[in-house]
């Protein structure tokens, strides 16, 4: 099987560019600098990005998401604990999925909202194996983190840039938040 990605970029200004590469060894270098960049990937100056007929130069500071779609095994390019929490995209015909608990896992929709009107819906599945402080963790630094990872609807991975999310709506009232968590209701 040769070695080629697709690549999906959704920026702040709620446009989607979409990336092809075949030969193995530009996806290779592709891969290898995810590796390398992996904790600063939304931080570096520029992704610069060239195709046979043009160039293109992206703020990582502005990207939403990028998704990479391959057959190939992406672990060995992610950090040990990547699946926590573990995010997948909702298909269309999942959005009315009940939310719930499930012998203490967490099963719920959860809301993205990005600078610019893009939405993702994405599908929690918490590990009851997670502390309440390790839960609480996940919740408080969500925007502090270099990434969110999440699952594509086709095979790959996903990355989300916490710095371009405005509101995150969770669609479980979650009663273990951090101790300066605010209770009211919506009006």
């Amino acid at each position: 099987m040769s070695l080629s990605i697709a690549i999906k970029i959704v920026t702040t200004d709620n446009r989607t560019h979409r990336f092809l590469q075949t030969d193995a060894r530009h996806t290779q270098k592709i891969l290898d600098s995810f590796k390398h960049e992996r904790q600063h990937f939304f931080r570096r100056p520029s992704l610069i990005i060239v195709s046979y007929s043009h160039t293109e130069i992206f703020n990582p500071r502005e990207i939403c998401q990028i998704e990479f779609e391959t057959g190939q095994a992406l672990e060995t390019w992610l950090p040990a604990g990547y699946q926590h929490p573990h995010l997948r995209i909702l298909a269309a015909d999942e959005l009315a999925m009940p939310d719930g608990f499930d012998d203490g896992d967490v099963h719920t929709r959860v809301d993205l909202l990005f600078k610019g009107g893009h939405t993702l819906h994405t599908w929690l599945e918490g590990d009851h194996e997670d502390s309440i402080a390790d839960r609480n963790s996940h919740i408080a630094q969500i925007y502090e983190r270099p990434w969110l990872l999440y699952q594509p609807e086709s095979p790959g991975i996903g990355l989300i840039n916490p710095a371009t999310i405005i509101h995150t709506r969770i669609g479980l009232p979650l009663h273990d938040t951090p101790s300066d968590s605010w209770q009211a209701n919506e009006a």
